[in-house]
């Protein structure tokens, strides 16, 4: 079918889907390359300060258009990740929600004066853009890999201290968020 007569999607993303490094990544791509069958695909991603432009890497044609919004830096020392996950903690906020939250003026600013078939959201970690991409969408879908409350419960029945006591914490506020999100997303 000719790309102009397709119907139109958008799919955000939090991480690029090329180049092809992990099993997200490649998880992304197959369904963008479904998806570009029948849709003409918009592509919202995020990315990390040291990673490739991923404009670069992306097969030709494969989507109309490409977002990218600019993840800050997070440093990976071990005495930050335990300051960053500690304040999570304290916040409530599972790590990868809170890694991905707040962009959401980015989000509107790549689809102000857009109309969509459909729009999908990768991860439960990007749920809360339902808010800007619902708006612009005849039917949202949120494509799980995991259900973060069962991760996070499961990884809390392995360890041990206070990393068991984090992810039991993470579990239980996964699972509010996902009553409050998941209901909102088209079935």
């Amino acid at each position: 079918m000719p790309a102009d007569l397709k119907p139109r999607a958008v799919m955000l993303a939090p991480e690029a889907p090329y180049p092809l490094a992990g099993g997200g990544a490649l998880r992304t791509a197959s369904l963008l390359h479904g998806l570009a069958r029948h849709f003409q695909v918009d592509l919202i991603v995020f990315r990390q300060p040291a990673d490739p432009d991923p404009r670069a890497a992306l097969p030709r044609r494969l989507v109309n258009r490409i977002e990218i919004i600019y993840l800050p830096e997070n440093r990976r020392t071990a005495s930050a990740r335990l300051l960053r996950n500690t304040v999570r903690l304290v916040r409530q906020v599972p790590p990868l929600v809170d890694r991905f939250s707040g962009f959401e003026r980015q989000v509107a600013a790549a689809l102000k004066g857009e109309r969509y078939d459909l729009g999908i959201i990768e991860h439960f970690w990007c749920a809360s853009y339902w808010e800007q991409i619902a708006p612009v969408c005849r039917r949202t879908i949120l494509n799980l890999h995991n259900v973060e409350s069962v991760l996070h419960e499961r990884c809390a029945g392995v360890e041990k201290g206070a990393t068991a006591f984090a992810h039991g914490v993470f579990a239980r506020v996964a699972a509010e968020m996902e009553a409050h999100w998941l209901p909102r997303f088209s079935h």
